[in-house]
């Protein structure tokens, strides 16, 4: 089978392609909603909170699907009514929110290309050569048809307003406009957070004499200038991405503690004890973080427990949009009442969910992952239908059989609380050929005896997910191919 690049190289004056940048481009149908998803934990805050963003309403139902060829591929990006990929030969594509078909693609002859964010209308999209990995090229797209608007022999590891932040060689900031300098400190960084003028760096600022990352902390620069503002050592190896809310900087760390410290001096807060790994998501009050078996609503002020919701997590942090959590499991994605926790529905996948969502617009864009060594996935598009579901008896409804699915079930998780509310609960359940959501309103905890959901999911290991192929390039005439990555990128 030939490659895409080979396909789209064929196909020279049968679409609309243009060379601009070093890059091959061709451009579908358009569409501008107003909702976005910059980057994969929102905001340049990384609070992993969209308050103002729209939740599927009424039941959830499957609006499309996309097979990808690699799950390291899928980033939760969407802008004007895009979801914005890289696929493994190096392209990037929009696909239309609505309904999963390809609005643009541009090809970039580079041996790396990744995705850093979608703001204001531009994609940036990073290129790098393997002879010279640290010198990248920068590329601001269009993110309505992906023309080039310019270029610059720069990095970038956060875009945030008018600056772009490069976590290399020191820490750099730059303008968007003209790529003008505006500072730059020594030191070896790896993520950057913004917050109210200030830049929070992981790190050390002397790599030299602190070469190792049992050194690693969070130093906070000033946005302007970048002067040192302070910095702050954690007990443990490895910090997460410092999360900003207000005047606090929060992080976990790989001692098994979370971490709440002063935003304007670097003092600490709080502490509470919870697994390493997860970055934690903050939500006006409350703080959000996956730890072992459990999601754990904390007080933002303190760390006190206001709830957990216990499940079979996968590590991935959860998003909260508006007054929903969002958060993946083994067994697929669930969305909680932020206030208490309770499980609102869950959507059933046929391998787990180890990557945090995007929701805009009333839809919510996750991927399951295939199970080692198999590198693909699939990504899954959720809607909600326009009236809710009434209220009725609890039920459970089995999928329609196939032949080539096997019926297992799955307990539901529960949910623990501080305070019992009164003892109501509705469900009711719709599945698809192989996947099922369960929507469920419910005035208290499911900290009762479990109940049951059947499905048809295939047998999964440790790992999760798969995906098929299903991709088409409308408008040109070439529908039906995709060419897969081969070998396993774990």
């Amino acid at each position: 089978m030939p490659s895409r690049r080979t396909v789209l190289r064929s196909i020279g004056g049968a679409g609309v392609l243009a060379v601009a940048g070093g890059a091959i481009q061709g451009t579908h149908a358009q569409q501008s909603p107003e909702e976005a998803w910059p980057r994969p934990r929102y905001d340049v805050a990384h609070t992993g909170f969209a308050p103002e963003n729209t939740v599927p309403a009424g039941d959830v139902v499957e609006a499309w699907t996309v097979d990808v060829e690699s799950w390291r591929t899928f980033e939760p990006v969407v802008a004007d009514g895009s979801w914005i990929r890289v696929t493994p030969d190096g392209d990037v594509i929009a696909t239309s929110m609505a309904d999963g078909t390809e609005r643009w693609w541009v090809e970039f002859h580079a041996d790396s290309v990744s995705l850093r964010s979608a703001v204001d209308g531009t994609v940036y999209v990073q290129t790098a050569s393997e002879s010279e990995p640290d010198n990248p090229t920068l590329h601001a797209l269009s993110a309505a048809d992906g023309s080039e608007q310019w270029q610059r022999s720069e990095g970038a590891t956060t875009i945030a307003d008018d600056a772009i932040y490069r976590a290399s060689d020191g820490l750099a900031s730059t303008t968007t406009a003209d790529g003008r300098s505006r500072w730059r400190t020594a030191g070896a960084f790896s993520t950057v957070s913004v917050g109210d003028g200030t830049v929070y760096a992981i790190g050390v600022r002397d790599p030299d004499t602190h070469p190792s990352r049992h050194d690693e902390r969070v130093l906070a620069f000033s946005a302007s200038d970048g002067t040192q503002q302070w910095q702050f050592e954690p007990n443990g190896e490895e910090i997460s991405t410092a999360v900003i809310s207000g005047d606090t900087v929060y992080f976990t760390t790989s001692a098994s503690l979370l971490y709440a410290v002063s935003a304007s001096d670097g003092t600490e807060r709080w502490t509470s004890v919870v697994s390493p790994g997860t970055a934690p998501v903050v939500a006006d009050d409350t703080v959000y973080v996956v730890d072992s078996g459990a999601l754990l609503a904390l007080s933002a002020s303190d760390g006190t427990e206001r709830w957990r919701y216990t499940a079979d997590f996968t590590g991935a942090s959860p998003i909260i949009v508006g007054d929903t959590v969002f958060v993946g499991t083994d067994e697929g994605l669930h969305a909680l009442a932020a206030e208490d926790g309770t499980e609102r529905w869950h959507f059933e996948t046929q391998w787990p969910v180890k990557q945090s969502p995007a929701v805009v617009d009333g839809t919510v864009l996750f991927v399951a992952r295939k199970p080692r060594p198999k590198p693909g996935g699939t990504v899954y598009a959720l809607s909600g239908t326009a009236t809710p579901t009434p209220t009725a008896t609890p039920t459970s409804s089995t999928p329609p059989a196939t032949e080539s699915t096997t019926e297992t079930t799955s307990s539901r998780p529960t949910t623990e609380t501080t305070s019992p509310p009164p003892s109501t609960e509705t469900t009711a359940s719709q599945s698809t050929t192989s996947d099922t959501v369960t929507a469920s309103t419910a005035s208290s905890p499911a900290n009762e005896e479990s109940g049951t959901a059947v499905s048809e999911m295939a047998t999964t290991d440790e790992d999760g997910p798969g995906f098929g192929v299903l991709s088409a390039l409308a408008g040109l005439g070439v529908s039906g191919w995709r060419v897969l990555a081969n070998g396993d990128d774990d």
